[in-house]
């Protein structure tokens, strides 16, 4: 399939990349991740629904990873814009605690996404 061609091998090369260190490139993949998706839910009615769940419930996983991480990223932008207002010392203190938590769940995906992907990479192609 056209899809498989492109989109997948897309999403292999992407999936080998610099996760921990590279939101950037975590984007990408996420983005590769949705397309294939797409593609699959598109021609989903062609082939053999329980070949197409599992293949796409594995592709789900990553991009809900995905997903979180970019949430995180984006977070961190937004309280970046955030200014202390009158209370200097509450906002510091509100800061730290969002940040910690940010820090936790970002350390978290990171350490599930590679799970994932290899959980999706061991997934028989249903094409």
């Amino acid at each position: 399939m056209l899809f498989r061609s492109k989109l997948e091998k897309k999403v292999q090369q992407l999936a080998g990349g610099p996760h921990a260190t590279d939101s950037t490139h975590r984007h990408r993949l996420r983005i590769a991740v949705k397309r294939l998706r797409y593609a699959i839910d598109f021609f989903r009615a062609l082939f053999d629904a329980a070949g197409v769940r599992a293949y796409g419930s594995a592709l789900a996983a990553v991009q809900d990873s995905l997903g979180t991480l970019n949430d995180c990223v984006t977070a961190r932008r937004l309280l970046d814009d955030v200014g202390p207002g009158r209370d200097v010392l509450a906002h510091a203190q509100a800061l730290e605690c969002v940040l910690e938590w940010l820090s936790a769940r970002e350390r978290a995906h990171l350490l599930m996404l590679d799970s994932k992907c290899a959980e999706w990479r061991a997934q028989k192609p249903f094409w």
